[in-house]
């Protein structure tokens, strides 16, 4: 898949989407935003993190499956390490209701400690046929690591319209383009890494 110029969205969806909403629906998009997706992009969307600190963005993508075979690539916390850009820790630490505890730790450049985070993931399956996963932070080297995955179905539910958003802020010193790099700088490829994923588990 391919990154394209960041592009201005809904403030008042992505809001909501940042502050963990109920279930409102997919994104709404252009007629050249759906025609890029269609070419295989990614629309990288930047977003003003909370207060103004740290890193927050949103991006889209098509994954060519339906949202029920993408959605158990994107709950298995403890395989991320796998097949997710940068992770090269993950585990399940516990159970909770309607989740479980999910230990991350993300790959860090040269002279840089590696950033590492518990978060509560909440797993929600829609009537409609979408799917949620949102995380509350509850310990790690954030001040605030907040986000979600949402699933879509697209095309008549053959495809699927997945949508990542993330507001972080880590709890170390940092330049911020090193924080980028960390946390949205792989985005394209993370949606290529779902998609891959799920083929081979298909």
């Amino acid at each position: 898949m391919k990154a394209r110029a960041p592009s201005l969205a809904p403030l008042a969806l992505l809001a909501a989407l940042l502050a963990g909403a109920a279930h409102a629906g997919p994104p709404k998009l252009s007629a050249e935003q759906l025609t890029e997706l269609r070419d295989g992009e990614v629309l990288v969307i930047e977003r003003t993190p909370t207060n103004d600190e740290g890193v927050a963005a949103q991006a889209i993508g098509l994954v060519h499956f339906p949202p029920a075979k993408v959605w158990p690539v994107i709950t298995d916390c403890a395989n991320y390490h796998k097949y997710m850009p940068r992770t090269v820790k993950s585990a399940v630490r516990g159970e909770t209701p309607g989740g479980h505890l999910c230990f991350i730790e993300i790959d860090m450049p040269p002279l840089f400690d590696n950033l590492w985070s518990l978060v509560d993931a909440k797993n929600t399956a829609n009537p409609d046929g979408s799917y949620r996963r949102h995380w509350l932070f509850k310990k790690g080297t954030y001040r605030r690591n907040i986000g979600s995955w949402e699933l879509f179905p697209f095309d008549g539910g053959q495809k699927t319209l997945l949508v990542y958003t993330i507001d972080v802020n880590p709890d170390v010193s940092l330049p911020d383009w090193v924080i980028a790099s960390a946390q949205t700088g792989a985005l394209p490829d993370l949606f290529e890494a779902v998609s891959d994923e799920t083929k081979r588990r298909r």
